[in-house]
């Protein structure tokens, strides 16, 4: 496999860590060169096995076969190049000299893949192949004609047996192609350079010169890894201390680019700077320092491996660097972890105000718990990693919630949509944000099992809501739908590509009320409701949730039985009347703790159903259950 690269050859020469003994790394000097103690060699140990019995390390077996599905798909796409240059007008001798390479970067370059992650792969292919009409199949753009299947790249892995799940989002910011190889999944990028040949590695900025945007952004990845692993001291105590950060982060529900937390590339980059800060520190000493040095951190400061290079002599290059002197756009960042490889980027520009609170908030904590653990190792007392990496309360931290379900017709369209959708979840986390007295927590979890669609055929998100009206505010009520409704009318009304089947439905939910599959996700949160729900919940989630058990548990004549009834009526005798028909509720109930301080009870509507869930045309019997709204807030027409 002489073609499949494993990058490109970096900032520094060949990816060994570091360039020389002794020689700095960074853009200041070390804090500390001081070598590990004892403890920190009993507690690296400990960490590395704790780690490896959370199994996030993968098989021998296991990368040898990864190792073997890229040489197939290399084998793949070589082919498919040479059916593409014949199209072209080429001699048979002249196809069969063209070459393109695979590229690895990501966790996988990294070396930090848990076992089932996907692998992030990037084709380079010569000029003459065009990434719209050859690897999607659009028209040409000069003559407009259609290129048959047969030469059309995702036609060519439809029609492979041991291809699953294909996907190709063509205007995605980095197009991709996303599918499961003979049981392995492959995010796929592309990207053509205008050489007569693909060089071995991607270091020299040259090959950067005539990209669009999407083709950069593409050779980027794999240049911004490999340059990661050239800037760091140690590559195995990196990698070592990043798989712990990548585990931490996930666990505590703060890994996600595309809802404004961090995602790979940042989280890379922020232990990477750690490493050089602390050259011949250990693991543990570095996962210490991390949550140390950034609970600290001066924020909007960068957090930079390497000095940037703001253009290249001599160069015709239109690219624009990070540069907060220069740019507008570049100061409103609010957390800068910056790509070490030109042209620098700012890889956290989604950081939103809500996510940054969210991420300090666990620095702080994770770095209450490792000095704990080092109190504990010193005084030679049982310690244990698990609580540090502890699944996030998310769902026992909130009163409310904002439940998003993300749908379509069939599974295909649902990846389609869902992967747009996520990408504008940010906006209503800013549309959140600039309400009146609300704090927004976004849980970068999607839930796929939503007992409401067929399978495969929704995702669900989910906003904690924390209110914050101040005593002396007399209205008691916060009002979201002009945030909802400007998030739904805005940018989810941007995309072309959107069937009438493709829908999102937002419904306030109770923490008391969440659905089945939070439940089964957190047993805690299970734990944390009242007896009577947690009695209920545990019966939906074991299956023996009936009509008569319902019936059991309602005593009769109640409230609830009676509003139940009414409701059941009215759906018999297609009544719309008795069906709005409005009760009440008092929302002091389950007010207690400091989640909802300060606020008043008051009364609002108990049932009522949202607008945009209603079937058009549809009768009453049809129509979908209706929300309960969230006590002390107002929802409208949403």
């Amino acid at each position: 496999m002489d073609n499949v690269g494993s990058g490109g050859g970096g900032m520094t020469g060949g990816v060994g860590g570091g360039s020389g003994v002794g020689e700095r790394l960074g853009v200041t000097e070390p804090i500390s060169t001081a070598g590990p103690s004892a403890v920190d060699r009993r507690l690296s140990r400990e960490l590395e096995e704790f780690l490896h019995a959370q199994g996030l390390y993968e098989s021998p077996e296991g990368q040898r076969h990864r190792e073997e599905v890229l040489a197939e798909l290399h084998d793949l796409v070589n082919d498919w190049v040479r059916k593409v240059s014949l199209a072209q007008g080429m001699t048979d001798d002249m196809a069969a000299e063209t070459s393109v390479r695979i590229f690895t970067f990501g966790s996988y370059r990294l070396g930090v893949n848990p076992p089932n992650a996907d692998i992030d792969t990037l084709c380079v292919c010569p000029r003459h192949v065009d990434r719209d009409r050859d690897v999607f199949g659009h028209p040409d753009k000069l003559t407009g004609s259609v290129p048959p299947p047969e030469n059309v790249l995702m036609e060519i892995l439809r029609g492979n047996p041991k291809v699953e799940n294909l996907v190709g989002v063509s205007d995605a910011f980095v197009p991709v192609v996303k599918m499961k190889y003979n049981g392995v999944e492959i995010d796929l990028l592309c990207s053509r350079l205008e050489m007569k040949s693909i060089p071995e590695s991607l270091n020299d900025d040259n090959v950067l010169r005539n990209l669009d945007d999407a083709a950069q952004r593409s050779i980027n990845g794999v240049r911004v890894t490999d340059a990661i692993l050239n800037l760091v001291p140690s590559v195995e105590t990196f990698r070592t201390t990043l798989r712990a950060i990548k585990f931490w982060a996930k666990r505590r529900g703060i890994y996600s680019n595309a809802l404004g937390y961090l995602g790979g590339v940042a989280w890379a980059i922020l232990t990477a700077r750690i490493c050089q800060l602390y050259p011949n520190a250990l693991p543990s000493t570095l996962l210490s320092r991390f949550f140390k040095v950034y609970e600290q951190w001066k924020w909007p400061n960068p957090v930079l491996l390497c000095h940037t290079c703001q253009g290249l002599p001599n160069s015709t290059m239109r690219l624009k660097p990070w540069n907060p002197k220069m740019n507008a756009q570049d100061r409103r960042h609010l957390m800068p972890v910056i790509t070490p490889a030109y042209p620098a980027m700012n890889s956290t520009h989604n950081v939103s105000n809500s996510t940054l609170r969210v991420i300090r908030q666990e620095i702080t904590r994770g770095n209450s718990l490792l000095e704990e653990i080092y109190d504990q190792a010193t005084r030679e007392e049982a310690r244990d990693w698990l609580p540090v990496f502890e699944f996030s309360d998310f769902f026992r931290k909130y009163k409310n919630y904002v439940q998003i379900d993300i749908s379509a017709s069939d599974s295909d369209s649902t990846k389609k949509w869902c992967g747009f959708v996520e990408s504008r979840l940010r906006h209503l986390i800013g549309s959140l944000e600039n309400t009146p007295y609300i704090t927004v927590h976004p849980f970068p979890k999607e839930f796929t099992d939503n007992s409401e669609h067929p399978p495969n055929c929704c995702e669900t998100f989910f906003i904690g809501l924390q209110p914050t009206i101040p005593k002396d505010v007399i209205k008691r009520e916060i009002d979201i739908t002009n945030a909802v409704n400007f998030w739904r009318q805005g940018p989810l009304a941007q995309w072309p590509q959107r069937s009438a089947d493709m829908l999102v439905n937002v419904r306030p939910v109770r923490r008391r009320d969440l659905p089945d599959m939070v439940l089964a996700f957190d047993k805690h949160a299970r734990e944390a409701l009242p007896k009577k729900k947690r009695k209920e919940a545990t019966q939906s989630l074991i299956g023996n949730d009936t009509e008569e058990s319902v019936k059991r548990d309602r005593p009769e004549g109640s409230e609830v039985e009676e509003s139940d009834t009414k409701r059941t009526k009215a759906v018999e005798k297609n009544d719309e009347s008795l069906l709005n028909a409005p009760t009440t509720t008092n929302s002091s109930e389950g007010t207690e703790g400091n989640e909802t301080k300060g606020i008043s009870s008051v009364k609002v509507p108990k049932k009522r159903i949202l607008d945009d869930e209603l079937k058009v045309g549809a009768p009453i019997s049809e129509r979908p259950v209706r929300s309960e709204f969230i006590p002390c807030m107002t929802f409208r027409c949403f």
